[in-house]
């Protein structure tokens, strides 16, 4: 930073700055009283002077013809005032004439350096940035900020030629300016769009420069104007490389003062220090406070004793109870740059910047009368110094506070309503727009409700509990809700350089819950299963049993006969309850005799559809189950080869018998696993009721299977052993 020229330049150079400086060194010089215009009719002279003497197609000349050589006769000079003694040459002749059209200020001409063309006199000037690149982004980050009226310079090498343009306006793209002998034509005047690559291509180093006197927007004053940190922050660098630096004494005749109200000491203007004077750290406070905020920084005082500040423009931001570096730390911890700090020894010194180890601050008469000092002080050397003493931290009533603008989303979950809210200071209030659910914080200030819940924007997701919110959809840091412990700067560090705008995306935890098993009257254990939402699990495996039974599966219904579950299967969501218990039934089936090749008549307790002739295994095998069958013939173990009607197959589970059958041979009606002449002969006669068939055998007499004994049965009966059919 170069020195100040002038305390009242640094109050001129605070007002451009109000506007958001892009990162570039601050040249100050000699201040000029302002006048006041603003932005419209900036641009309002600017489209004057493109229709007018010099307009757009038109040479900056005497005679109205191209000049022949840069510093040609021909080149029109203007006025002294406007274009400065030393002429025009082309493109700086007319930058000069549109500055003074639009300010009413002389542009001094330029000089070469070690690095490039700068203006020789910053009188009437700011430099706002300054490159150290060509590429587009170096550029745009400047330029971006732009004001109509402002001065670019660029060379396209450090020892190349200058260029000089003027501002018209500036968007996401690009910059238009206005320039003379910026195409081919010799003092030809243009206007015209230039994207951020093109002025890349153009050029390496370039300079952004601002009337001293440029307008506030709607002619505020600098105590009014709101800025943000970083311009604050700047001013605070500029303060420490000006006259009242680092490393210099707060005096008027540049030495110490001898005694603390000494009469060297240097009192600023009533408007910077206050009537009262200085008294060295209270002084030199007032007069940055001042600085900064274009605000007075008043004090009671009983005589030359401090009692405290007047609170018209500044507030308590905190105030201990306790003089402990933890106590420092929990109430410094917020402090913003430009905050003040003063103890009760007493000493006041003024906030540079805070981390987590301390302060930085600057302040006068620390260590020597009327010198001024920056530096990091720990908690615990801040606890040392001021002992028992306790400390207030001061804030300017005007503080520019950022905002945090907080954009909330359900990340899986879903808003039940149509309807979405915007949530602002801690105030809900129902949209019916689209627009995202808001919650705006500022920096530094604690919402006295913290984040907004799940439950206040009704947002809901099944299996799963909320936890919070966090910058990512996958997780990270987890911001509690309803914790007003949470600071906007926990939330998006780089708030304190500017307005921010974040989205937190709601932060879920699947819910977990048990499966119970049920033996529904059954016996053994089967172990329970915890199962998490979304997530596919098996069951555990069936350990229960019941004889006669076979395990079919489960269902949450305690008397299904079909199973909704199988054994082992893998399931998932039988839950949204955080901690349930879900029961599951195990399904019985009794255990029975079945066949997929003969006939079983359940209320009869028969089994008939096979062949004469079938052997006693062929039988057997088209059973079910496969083991734990049994073969009778009149209760004892059945060691023929052939079934006939008659014979009981029986299931035997654990030497018990659970189920039996009786065979039906149809035709055998004496049960000789035959059928023949005897067979028909039988059944005719029980048909003509001169004997009769009863139970399994009349079973077997019904042929035709029509339910009952007719001459049908007999007829058929005598063609199947007579002809085989």
């Amino acid at each position: 930073m170069n020195t100040f020229k002038s305390t009242l330049c640094f109050l001129l150079i605070a007002a451009t700055l109000l506007a958001c400086m892009p990162a570039g060194a601050l040249r100050v010089g000699a201040a000029n009283v302002p006048q006041a215009f603003d932005t419209e009719s900036i641009q309002q002279k600017l489209e004057t002077i493109k229709a007018g003497k010099y307009g757009v197609g038109k040479y900056f000349t005497e005679n109205g013809k191209a000049c022949t050589s840069h510093p040609g006769s021909n080149c029109h000079k203007a006025t002294a005032a406007e274009a400065g003694s030393a002429g025009c040459t082309q493109c700086f002749g007319f930058a000069r004439y549109v500055f003074y059209q639009l300010f009413g200020k002389p542009l001094s001409t330029t000089y070469w350096n070690a690095r490039k063309y700068e203006f020789a006199d910053l009188t009437n000037i700011t430099q706002i940035g300054q490159s150290t690149s060509a590429n587009a982004a170096a550029w745009k980050d400047i330029l971006s900020q732009a004001l109509p009226g402002d001065v670019i310079q660029r060379s396209k090498t450090p020892t190349g030629g200058q260029h000089t343009m003027i501002v018209e306006s500036v968007d996401a793209t690009g910059v238009r300016i206005l320039d003379c002998n910026g195409t081919a034509s010799l003092c030809m005047i243009d206007s015209r769009k230039l994207t951020w690559n093109e002025l890349a291509s153009r050029g390496s180093y370039f300079t952004l420069y601002r009337a001293a006197n440029y307008p506030l927007k709607n002619g505020d004053s600098l105590a009014t104007q709101p800025s943000d940190m970083e311009t604050i922050r700047r001013r605070l660098e500029t303060i420490k490389a000006g006259k009242y630096g680092v490393g210099k004494y707060f005096t008027e005749n540049g030495k110490a003062c001898t005694s603390h109200p000494g009469s060297n000491c240097h009192k600023a203007t009533a408007a910077e220090a206050g009537s009262a004077g200085c008294t060295q750290c209270f002084g030199f406070a007032r007069y940055v406070f001042y600085q900064l905020f274009g605000k007075k920084l008043s004090i009671r005082q009983s005589g030359h004793t401090f009692v405290d500040y007047y609170m018209e423009n500044i507030t308590v931001v905190g105030q201990s109870t306790a003089a402990d570096a933890q106590t420092w730390k929990s109430i410094l911890s917020r402090a913003l740059p430009g905050d003040i700090i003063k103890t009760a020894n007493p000493h006041t010194m003024i906030v540079e910047s805070v981390d987590a180890t301390g302060v930085q601050v600057l302040d006068c008469n620390w260590d020597r009368h009327c010198g001024i000092q920056s530096r990091k002080m720990t908690w615990s050397a801040l606890a040392d110094y001021a002992k028992d003493d306790k400390f207030t931290l001061y804030r300017a009533a005007n503080y520019p506070l950022p905002e945090l603008t907080i954009r909330f989303r359900a990340n899986g979950g879903s808003i039940s309503s149509s309807e979405y809210y915007k949530l602002s200071n801690d105030t809900v209030v129902r949209k019916t727009t689209n627009e995202p659910c808001e919650q705006i914080w500022q920096y530094g200030v604690s919402s006295k409700n913290g984040l907004h819940s799940a439950s206040a924007m009704d947002i809901r997701r099944a299996g799963h509990t909320f936890l919070g919110w966090s910058r990512s959809t996958s997780g990270g840091t987890v911001f509690k809700h309803r914790d007003t412990s949470v600071l906007a700067e926990q939330i998006e560090p780089a708030l304190q350089y500017s307005d921010r705008t974040v989205t937190l995306y709601a932060v879920w935890k699947p819910i977990a819950y048990t499966v119970v098993y049920d033996a529904n009257g059954g016996t053994g254990t089967t172990s329970n299963s915890v199962h998490t939402y979304d997530k596919a699990a098996p069951l555990t495996a069936n350990g229960f049993q019941k004889p006669g039974y076979v395990f079919s599966g489960w269902s949450t219904d305690k008397n299904a006969v079909a199973a909704a579950y199988t054994d082992r299967q893998s399931i998932k969501n039988l839950s949204s309850t955080d901690g349930a218990s879900v029961r599951l039934y195990a399904v019985w089936t009794k255990e029975e005799i079945t066949s997929s090749v003969y006939a079983i008549d359940r209320s009869k307790k028969l089994v008939s559809g096979f062949n004469e002739g079938t052997t006693t295994a062929d039988f057997l095998a088209r059973l079910e189950p496969s083991s734990g069958l049994v073969l009778l013939q009149n209760g004892a173990v059945y060691t023929g080869n052939t079934v006939s009607t008659g014979l009981t197959v029986e299931l035997r589970m654990d030497g018990k018998t659970v189920d039996a059958l009786t065979l039906v041979l149809a035709g055998d009606v004496n049960g000789d696993g035959r059928i023949t002449a005897t067979d028909y002969l039988q059944t005719k006669r029980a048909i003509l009721k001169l004997s009769s068939l009863t139970g399994v055998y009349a079973e077997a007499g019904d042929y035709d299977g029509s339910g009952g004994l007719t001459a049908a049965d007999y007829i058929r009966l005598k063609r199947h052993v007579l002809f085989g059919k």
